[in-house]
């Protein structure tokens, strides 16, 4: 009920695949942006189930369409925005929240809806070295 506020980082890192990875490949890929300072979140996204972010990466990235997988994604993390879609769900849930009863897998699925906007996204790209090297200069 009563919560200390969350901060979240700067950047979020999709990584998108076709085939879902092993532990070892997915620890390979991540490793990286986990050691960057403002990633907060590295997640594997298959990509079979997103046709609608797939349209707002191409709209917003019309002249970088990669050819291979994996495929990484930059996100800005909007803090704000995040918090006001936890406090939208905590008063759809309003009499859960009141009880301390909402489970925190909703808080995940709030945040993730917001982290991984793709209208937020900054960077895309095939290439492991580029994503990377975005972000050391930010």
């Amino acid at each position: 009920m009563f919560k200390k506020k969350r901060k979240y980082e700067d950047y979020a890192v999709a990584i998108l695949v076709e085939n879902e990875l092993s532990q070892v490949e997915y620890n390979k890929l991540a490793e990286p942006f986990s050691d960057e300072i403002g990633v907060g979140v590295v997640s594997e996204i298959k990509v079979g189930h997103y046709v609608k972010e797939w349209e707002v990466l191409q709209r917003k990235f019309p002249e970088q369409q990669p050819t291979s997988f994996p495929r990484f994604v930059i996100l800005r993390v909007h803090e704000d925005k995040v918090n006001q879609a936890i406090k939208e769900m905590e008063r759809k849930n309003w009499w859960d929240w009141l009880f301390n009863a909402i489970h925190p897998e909703e808080y995940m699925i709030a945040e993730d809806k917001v982290m991984y906007d793709y209208e937020n996204a900054e960077f895309y790209t095939d290439k492991f070295e580029e994503a990377v090297e975005y972000l050391n200069n930010k």
